[in-house]
């Protein structure tokens, strides 16, 4: 079922008119991002690790290391992952975990992007500041 949320969650960036990356580096292991998205510079802007499960959010130190490790290398504030039912916010350390169902985010990416265009940042609502429990989609 994994390898078909991902291609959902692609086939929504299909109406984004910049090319979005896969990402694979050397390290210690093999680490991969499922999505990646590039500034003009080609510096890493966005990252979205596609899962079809909540755990990754019940432990994400562990399940998303690879993703948060990512952020932390190229300086992002924030990230996201598609999870399976759980719409969330965390804060860990200096990334901002951006939590969402895989079904809400193709809806709220392919809405988006049709409508706002390129601008990426408007695709998820400013982070709260002060509020948890506030949801980054529409």
């Amino acid at each position: 079922m994994g390898y078909v949320v991902e291609t959902g969650c692609l086939s929504q960036w299909l109406h984004f008119s910049l090319p979005m990356h896969y990402a694979r580096w050397a390290a210690k292991r093999q680490e991969e991002v499922d999505f990646v998205l590039l500034n003009e510079r080609l510096q890493p802007a966005f990252a979205l690790e596609v899962k079809w499960s909540d755990t990754a959010v019940q432990r994400p130190e562990r399940e998303l290391r690879t993703l948060l490790d990512f952020a932390r290398t190229n300086r992002l504030d924030a990230v996201a992952v598609t999870t399976r039912t759980v719409e969330r916010i965390d804060v860990l350390g200096n990334v901002t975990l951006l939590a969402v169902p895989a079904a809400l985010y193709c809806h709220t990416v392919g809405r988006n992007l049709v409508k706002n265009g390129w601008n990426v940042r408007q695709i998820f609502r400013d982070p709260p500041s002060d509020s948890p429990s506030k949801a980054p989609f529409e």
